[in-house]
């Protein structure tokens, strides 16, 4: 229903502590996908809060981190994450998380760059303008998603201090949460030779959304 915003109806199920009880109440838990023997959770950094946008707006939300460092409080806390990881593997099942690595959810233009984290200069992410050639890499890569109501910062991800901590942060968010997998969202907008080192750090597998209908461009480093 548009312009319902209660918690109830954006994470329904008591977040991640009903997917303790698996799998009798896992389809209703918020963000929780079953595929078989894989629990696949949506992002669950901090991010930017819905409830002045349009309801139908919402599950994107979970993609527009704002805080890289932090839980999604209506998810629960890191206990019961690693509850839940704790749960899966009793019963043979493996975890799956749903990352976001090349933008920040800004609530403004130009951005609030104080308001994100651990990413809160501008010299951090790259200049502003928004995509509006998605064939030309270039711009897919140095450009940002979104618009001027959502605008999602884009992550400098050439620079090597933001490159080592991202492989860092992917390091110990996979054994903290003793996660099986990754799902990495909008792969393709950052530069492909990121990648290899990004998954080695991880450990586990990996596998990325790229929107596109230029096989050539999956090949290859990724192959």
């Amino acid at each position: 229903m548009a312009g319902d915003h209660k918690p109830s109806r954006l994470y329904p199920g008591n977040g991640l502590r009903c997917c303790l009880d698996i799998p009798s109440s896992s389809k209703h838990c918020a963000g929780h996908r079953g595929r078989r023997r894989v629990s696949w959770v949506s992002p669950n950094n901090l991010h930017r809060s819905v409830t002045h946008l349009h309801f139908l707006l919402s599950h994107h939300a979970r993609y527009w981190t704002q805080d890289f460092n932090s839980l999604n409080p209506n998810f629960g806390t890191a206990d019961d994450l690693n509850g839940l990881s704790t749960a899966l593997h009793a019963r043979g099942m493996y975890l799956m998380f749903d990352v976001v690595v090349n933008h920040m959810a800004a609530t403004s233009l130009p951005p609030d760059y104080s308001a994100l984290s651990p990413y809160s200069n501008q010299s951090d992410f790259h200049a502003f303008c928004f995509i509006t050639d998605y064939s030309n890499q270039t711009d897919v890569e140095q450009c940002w998603l979104g618009d001027t109501t959502v605008p999602l910062a884009d992550i400098d991800t050439e620079d090597p201090s933001i490159v080592s901590s991202l492989y860092s942060w992917i390091q110990s968010l996979v054994q903290q949460y003793q996660v099986d997998g990754l799902r990495i969202d909008t792969v393709k907008h950052i530069r492909q030779d990121f990648w290899p080192d990004f998954a080695s750090s991880a450990g586990v597998f990996t596998m990325g959304e790229v929107g596109t209908n230029f096989l050539a461009y999956c090949f290859s480093p990724f192959d």
